[in-house]
């Protein structure tokens, strides 16, 4: 989306019907905490009233910060599954798709994909960001989430997945996002999750062409394969 300042307002563009309405749902039926307010919207712009977030970054060097952080995505996180495709099989799909999408020779392919263990069955979808990670977020005495372009229906633990861009796993801060330990199938999962993110970072990255991405998907994989 393109995002311009009109007098109080924010007005920003969509670049596509689907980001358009995930915007939408995600600023009015999904609301949780602090959020920008729709105050109108076209078939194709939005107008946000954000005075009421104006905040500094968000303090990434301080526990109590992420600490936040994962309580809204918990509370977020409700149920929201209204996909006949069950999200175990969309995820396979999108392995599928994204596999081919990244590019990669077939020996570090079959490397990586030796690594997926797939036990996602009976997992349902609830409310994710998608996009959720510090950039997105605004700090002033508590955290403030921008930006639902890509909010949608998904798995529990997809918005963990870009906070292992900026986190260790064993870290005390990444200890507080969660709030609690995952389980060892929940580990699993999100080393699934972070597969997907390695080859979708390479694929859009290689279909654009957008280096930054390339080099974040290689990252990732570094981080999988140790």
């Amino acid at each position: 989306m393109r995002l311009r300042r009109e007098g109080e307002l924010w007005v920003k563009r969509a670049s596509s019907p689907r980001t358009f309405d995930q915007e939408v749902r995600g600023l009015t039926e999904w609301r949780c905490g602090r959020m920008p307010v729709l105050v109108d919207a076209d078939p194709t712009t939005l107008e946000l009233r954000t005075e009421e977030l104006v905040g500094g970054a968000f303090p990434s060097l301080e526990v109590e910060a992420w600490r936040e952080a994962g309580a809204w995505r918990r509370a977020f996180a409700q149920e929201a599954d209204e996909d006949e495709l069950p999200l175990s099989a969309a995820l396979q799909e999108r392995l599928r798709s994204w596999s081919r999408k990244a590019r990669l020779e077939a020996e570090e392919l079959q490397a990586l994909l030796g690594l997926w263990s797939g036990d996602h069955e009976g997992v349902r979808r609830v409310r994710c960001h998608r996009d959720y990670q510090p950039r997105n977020w605004l700090w002033n005495e508590g955290i403030a989430v921008l930006d639902f372009e890509h909010a949608a229906p998904d798995h529990p633990l997809m918005d963990v997945v870009k906070v292992l861009d900026h986190l260790d796993p064993h870290e005390e801060r990444f200890h507080a996002f969660l709030g609690a330990p995952l389980s060892h199938r929940e580990q699993l999962q999100l080393r699934d999750l972070r597969i997907l993110h390695a080859l979708g970072c390479l694929g859009w990255g290689r279909g654009h062409p957008d280096p930054v991405y390339v080099q974040l998907g290689r990252r990732v994989m570094s981080t999988l394969q140790r």
